[in-house]
């Protein structure tokens, strides 16, 4: 909604279990847990135009639900995270000030709402609802969880980036570069107010291990050889922002978006909670995609709104 010149967007959370299966930093995750089965939501104010403090008030915020009171809640309903939060105050985003600004608190609803039940929330007349699975226990499911991976951490993932960051960055280059039939191989640029990011894109398949990338790499990528998982290496000749969690997948139309660290696995550390890449610097990880993309079919790699890259990669003309 429009405030103070500028645009700001709440976002809340109903903090049950299914909440934390989610890319939801260990920090917070710590300090939500408590919360748990206490009718009780996360709510992140955000602004990107205003800075320090904006008008977001958290008593305007209700909670309606058919055949109970609307809860107005009082102060001594909120938990502040964000020291000010009742007052309107915020911290810049941690991806910096050109990402906007925020604040973080903790709404203890209790037993005024049925959380098993329909409900909204209404804030100067903007409204959301919110529909939480009942307490009873759902039926089984055919799939399960899946559980997160782990490769060995590398200082440097490759000794090419200079050679990766300077010159032509077409996929024919990069492919002869690390040694890889071009099938396996795929390049993105970005290029946004005068930065310029560049992902290198390897089919984790058969055929990788003849690279001439480090042993030891190879040796910790071969037992994904066949399930469709691709490497991603991200640097940049200027310095560009970069979150891996802009990378997603589609295979037949449908898409795949990644909102688990089970989706990934490290090959640099601090890969996932990358939000910038510096100039000369590589840093690098495994993407795995949803368990309902076939990796015996063609399927696409995208980043943010450019355009994806199919593996696998037909060298064009």
């Amino acid at each position: 909604m429009p405030v103070a010149g500028g645009e700001l967007a709440i976002f809340a959370v109903y903090l049950n279990d299914r909440a934390f299966a989610s890319r939801i930093s260990y920090s917070l995750a710590q300090q939500l847990r408590p919360f748990v089965g206490k009718n009780a939501l996360y709510v992140n104010p955000t602004v990107k135009e205003i800075s320090g403090v904006f008008p977001f008030q958290p008593g305007l915020l209700t909670v309606e639900q058919e055949g109970r009171p609307t809860f107005v809640p009082t102060p001594g309903d909120w938990v502040e995270i964000t020291p000010g939060f009742l007052a309107g105050g915020s911290q810049v985003n941690p991806a910096g000030a050109a990402s906007g600004w925020g604040s973080e608190g903790i709404l203890v609803v209790g037993d005024r709402i049925d959380g098993t039940r329909p409900f909204t929330l209404v804030y100067q007349g903007v409204s959301a609802r919110l529909e939480i699975a009942a307490a009873a226990p759902p039926a089984p499911i055919a799939v399960a969880p899946r559980e997160a991976f782990f490769l060995p951490l590398f200082p440097e993932v490759t000794d090419l980036g200079e050679k990766l960051t300077g010159g032509d960055f077409s996929q024919a280059r990069v492919a002869s570069l690390l040694g890889l039939d071009p099938t396996l191989v795929g390049t993105i640029t970005v290029v946004r107010q005068q930065e310029a990011l560049r992902l290198v894109l390897v089919w984790v398949e058969a055929g990788i291990e003849k690279t001439t990338l480090r042993p030891d790499l190879i040796q910790a990528l071969t037992p994904l050889l066949g399930q469709g998982m691709v490497m991603v290496w991200a640097l940049s000749p200027t310095g560009a922002a970069f979150r891996p969690w802009d990378l997603w997948v589609s295979q037949s139309g449908r898409r795949c978006e990644f909102w688990s660290d089970s989706s990934f696995a490290e090959l640099t550390p601090g890969f996932l909670r990358t939000q910038r890449v510096e100039a000369g610097t590589v840093v690098g990880g495994v993407v795995r995609p949803c368990v309902w993309v076939d990796p015996r079919r063609a399927f696409e790699v995208h980043y943010s709104t450019a355009a994806g890259v199919s593996f696998p990669n037909v060298a064009t003309p």
